[in-house]
């Protein structure tokens, strides 16, 4: 602290405390310090509270629209303005009855790498032109934050978080499974017991499923 701080606090001190001996006949001191204290008190008290509540609306489970700052919907031209070239771009088949609904027969999946990470990825698949899905793969230190999503995840904290899944989709050898939670457009691939894939998906695009993804010519 400073000498003139210092000087300044002792000096405030002392004319309070003349003031008080001065008056103490005269005013009542009581409620002068006690109505103050309890305006603060109740403003900290309503601060706090609204701050709480405003957090936990935050971070409560929600519907998400995107996931890296790619929107579902997008546009092809609209990923590569974001986040550039992929590193690479794949193909996987559509079933016959999503492609009699509409949907083309094959739909792609662009590849990005993540920086610092040379495990994790992101994936980026189109249907019918537009983002239908936006996958990570990797450990928890890259991830991506979800609102209402634990950042270092676990299945456990996974069902504790969002509760049970909408639909659960099994990996054909069952070593992976997919919980699905549609009304939140969201979707995590377990293996192990461990989170190794998150990511956003439209669900009136198509559902999630296993796929075999071959590269594109």
């Amino acid at each position: 602290m400073e000498l003139g701080t210092s000087i300044f606090l002792s000096a405030l001190v002392v004319a309070s405390a003349v003031l008080y001996v001065g008056t103490k006949d005269r005013w009542n001191w009581r409620k002068i310090v006690l109505w103050p204290a309890l305006a603060v008190l109740v403003v900290s008290v309503l601060g706090g509270g609204y701050a709480y509540f405003e957090y936990e609306r935050q971070n409560r489970p929600q519907q998400q629209l995107q996931l890296w700052d790619v929107a579902l919907g997008d546009s092809p031209a609209d990923v590569k303005f974001k986040k550039g070239e992929p590193l690479t771009s794949e193909s996987t088949s559509v079933s016959v009855s999503e492609a009699a609904a509409g949907d083309a027969k094959t739909s792609v999946v662009w590849v990005y790498p993540v920086s610092g990470d040379s495990e994790a990825r992101y994936q980026v698949q189109f249907r019918s032109g537009r983002v239908w899905r936006v996958m990570y793969v990797g450990d928890d230190l890259s991830a991506p934050q979800i609102p209402g999503v634990p950042a270092f995840l676990s299945l456990t904290k996974l069902e504790a978080a969002l509760g049970p899944p909408s639909s659960i989709v099994r990996s054909p050898d069952d070593l992976t499974r997919i919980y699905v939670y549609e009304h939140l457009n969201l979707f995590f691939g377990i293996s192990a017991g461990v989170v190794e894939a998150r990511g956003v998906f439209d669900p009136k695009m198509g559902e999630i499923r296993f796929r075999q993804v071959t590269p594109s010519e």
